[in-house]
């Protein structure tokens, strides 16, 4: 599959267990470093938060954080309906080429017997 916009690359790391914004920027693979948060990272989560898809918790096993909403999981179902696998980019040849090459290896095989 391709690579997720980053958008829903950061959506997929949240669940119901809160998670704080530098562990879900990390498991996103959005945010390597431990520098500061650019301003980019904070705009993605200022626009899940604004649209519903997470929202800030204070419980939590490790602390507060943020949760994915059922609107974030329909978000993300969606996406995946759409584009996921089925829709990917194909690596490698094409079908056709595939099929012309085994029909050219068989006609081989005969000539040869």
């Amino acid at each position: 599959m391709s690579e997720l916009p980053h958008v829903y690359r950061l959506l997929s790391v949240f669940s119901g267990i809160p998670l704080g914004t530098f562990e879900a920027l990390r498991r996103s693979g959005l945010w390597e470093d431990d520098g500061p948060v650019c301003d980019a990272h904070r705009a993605l989560l200022r626009l899940l938060t604004t649209d519903g898809r997470i929202r800030w918790v204070t419980w939590g096993p490790d602390g507060p954080g943020y949760v994915l909403t059922g609107y974030g999981e329909v978000a993300l179902e969606t996406y995946f309906q759409r584009y996921g696998p089925a829709h990917a980019p194909r690596r490698g040849p094409n079908l056709a080429e595939i099929v012309r090459q085994k029909q050219t290896q068989g006609a081989d095989v005969l000539e040869a017997r």
